[in-house]
């Protein structure tokens, strides 16, 4: 038997067209809205097993559409699992904290990939670090609060 693990997911770039159907998606899943920054970004958050959490993992990925960020948190270690249609999946070990944990090893290793190169190696740390999906949430971020208060304006006028 597995044990639930606290996840908190993170959606991003949902449109009236869609956001119904990702609601129910998770609500499926027995996940609760914790917040709404914007219609389009919104966080959610619950416990789930390994297998329904990969069930949900699988859910969204097939939508192609939606950018999410997704943790979990069990203990003291858990994983971070980022989406965007540009950039893809990726995942990164994390600490109780939420930061990312990158081992010597995998230090050693990118260095070795960089072949010395720093400029390569920072690129190399900052796809580690999850960097580009940070990017791009923040970006999805700015352009709804720009939506939200275009739609504020035009309301009020």
């Amino acid at each position: 038997m597995s044990c639930n693990e606290k996840i908190f997911l993170t959606t991003f770039g949902l449109d009236s067209q869609f956001s119904g159907l990702v609601r129910s998606i998770l609500r499926s899943y027995e996940l609760g809205a914790c917040s709404s920054e914007t219609l389009s970004v919104a966080s959610w958050s619950g416990f789930l097993d390994s297998t329904t959490r990969q069930n949900l993992l699988n859910s969204l990925l097939k939508l192609k559409f939606i950018s999410f960020d997704l943790e979990v948190v069990g203990g003291s270690s858990g994983e971070r699992i980022v989406y965007t249609p540009n950039l893809g999946l990726a995942m990164a070990a994390i600490d109780e904290f939420g930061s990312i944990n990158l081992t010597e090893h995998r230090i050693r290793a990118l260095m070795t990939e960089a072949n010395q190169n720093m400029l390569a190696f920072s690129r190399l740390m900052d796809h580690c670090l999850l960097a580009p999906w940070d990017a791009a949430f923040e970006a999805e971020r700015e352009r709804s609060l720009i939506v939200e208060e275009a739609r504020d304006r035009s309301s009020v006028a």
